[in-house]
């Protein structure tokens, strides 16, 4: 009877079920003593996949039915074979939420949130770094400059996950300000990215 070979397993882990049976798909080799591709053909026809001991990845067994398409399928199994063929997944499970609340920490929590095999790296981080400034002075400043250096040293950066943030406020002809006029002719309402 026909066999079915694969030359090689990657050794990580297919992200999806559908990526493993794609590269399946692609990669798997049918041989016989008599027939070859195009009369020598194969299929899927079913796949199992049961856990591992790790949490994150499951062992999916995919059978191929290999036959010579010259040939009408025997009982016996004469001119047709199932194989199966054994790949680890990825067992999907994405994160749902949108709440801030519910994401924060999953860049530092020793956990590999994402599913890819490293433990909090930066794309887990889904919560991103806010400024926050404690106080306004309730007099305008009297130039941007001064604007400028009450911001360098108000401004708090916060993160869920880092510590020791570094706050960069480039110097005044390196930012785009924006100021509009207001009621007051000697005063500037002004926007600093």
């Amino acid at each position: 009877p026909p066999a079915l070979k694969l030359p090689y397993v990657p050794d990580d882990p297919f992200k999806t079920r559908e990526d493993a049976q794609t590269f399946l798909d692609a990669n798997l080799c049918a041989e016989d003593d008599c027939a070859a591709p195009p009369v020598l053909q194969f299929e899927f026809t079913t796949t199992a996949c049961n856990t591992t001991d790790n949490p994150n990845i499951e062992l999916c067994a995919f059978t191929y039915r290999v036959f010579d398409g010259r040939c009408a399928i025997s009982e016996e199994g004469e001119f047709d074979s199932s194989f199966t063929f054994n790949v680890e997944v990825y067992i999907t499970s994405p994160i749902p939420t949108t709440d801030l609340v519910a994401l924060r920490g999953l860049g530092c929590d020793g956990i590999d949130n994402d599913l890819d095999c490293l433990i909090d790296e930066c794309d887990e981080d889904l919560v991103p770094p806010t400024l926050k400034l404690p106080y306004v002075p309730d007099d305008p400043f009297k130039s941007e400059a001064d604007a400028i250096a009450f911001l360098r040293e108000n401004l708090c950066a916060e993160d869920d996950c880092a510590a020791n943030l570094l706050i960069i406020v480039p110097p005044l002809p390196n930012i785009n300000i924006t100021c509009i006029p207001t009621l007051n002719p000697d005063i500037q309402n002004c926007t600093f990215p």
